[in-house]
């Protein structure tokens, strides 16, 4: 994390960040931050300045590649069920829809894929 800190002050980013561990609010803090740092405050969630550019998708075969030498035989993720941008995405991906689930907010859909 102290890269990352590092790297907003110097205003040099890297082409992704791989935020993971057991502390949700440091993720979210952190994610926070990059945002701040990248996005316009006007901009959506979605990060529209950087859509359709393929980030997505070269960050996601990263992760998968990631995941493959770590041991890691699937890849799961949650995703609000009312976004079907996101969610035809990552069908195209190779993610398969295994279920729902209630966050604090609002419906997700969890999808899932086999790297084996």
């Amino acid at each position: 994390m102290k890269t990352i800190d590092e790297d907003i002050k110097s205003g040099q980013f890297k082409k992704i960040y791989l935020l993971y561990g057991d502390e949700a609010y440091l993720k979210k803090q952190y994610k926070d931050k990059l945002k701040k740092a990248l996005v316009q405050p006007d901009d959506t969630m979605n990060f529209t300045k950087y859509e359709g550019k393929g980030i997505g998708k070269r960050n996601l075969l990263y992760i998968e590649q990631f995941a493959i030498k770590n041991g890691c035989s699937r890849i799961c993720l949650d995703v609000y069920i009312k976004s079907n941008a996101a969610i035809s995405f990552y069908s195209h991906l190779g993610f398969k829809e295994v279920g729902t689930k209630r966050s604090i907010r609002f419906k997700e859909l969890i999808m899932k894929k086999q790297l084996d």
